[in-house]
């Protein structure tokens, strides 16, 4: 029943686990080294119960952990979030193979993956925002250098062609600044798309 060692884990924690044959509360459970890993605990080192297991269960999914572990024919898997003994938050899915009262099966320590893969959905929400932003800010400096403007008001002439055509700002400069590289002059290609010219007194 031993899960794999912190030290040779390449992919998420696992533990094994077996009820007690009337899965009381206060029976000692079988865990595996990961399920003591996943808990926050050195292997053997608390005597595992239903109440151990549910007292690091997060309070609101402690009802539906609690139905799966003790309920007469509950298989199958679901989500929930535990505290371990360290007070980590962790994400876990449970799998259980066998139904209670002598329920079996794993528990899935998913931690790190999901927090990687939400790092991986940041990351590349900052490097398109960033990617927008570089986009107006060349689209502002063709403004600037065709009409002779200053940065505030070149920034006012594409938010009025925004207005004007019901166009996207990042679309808008991302035309600017195709057209221009592509070869087209700017003065042509801001009348093109509809960058209006400065108003001057």
């Amino acid at each position: 029943m031993d899960g794999p060692r912190p030290g040779a884990r390449t992919g998420p924690r696992v533990g094994a686990f077996a009820a007690p044959g009337d899965g009381s509360g206060g029976t000692p459970w079988q865990w595996s080294d990961g399920m003591f890993e996943i808990h926050g605990f050195a292997p053997a080192q608390v005597r595992p119960t239903l109440d151990l297991w549910l007292a690091h269960v997060h309070d609101d999914d402690r009802p539906v952990v609690r139905y799966a572990l003790t309920t007469e024919g509950a298989t199958g898997r679901l989500t929930y979030r535990l505290r371990d003994a360290r007070r980590r938050d962790r994400s876990c899915i449970l799998v259980l193979t066998d139904a209670p009262p002598r329920a079996n099966g794993y528990l899935v320590d998913m931690t790190e993956e999901w927090r990687g893969a939400a790092a991986e959905v940041a990351n590349a929400a900052i490097g398109e925002a960033a990617a927008r932003t570089a986009t107006l800010e060349q689209a502002v400096g063709i403004v600037v250098a065709a009409r002779e403007v200053d940065p505030d008001e070149a920034t006012g002439l594409l938010a009025t062609c925004v207005d004007a055509t019901g166009r996207d700002a990042v679309a808008v400069a991302t035309a600017v600044v195709e057209a221009v590289a592509a070869g087209e002059p700017a003065r042509s290609a801001l009348a093109r798309l509809g960058v209006p010219a400065p108003r001057r007194a």
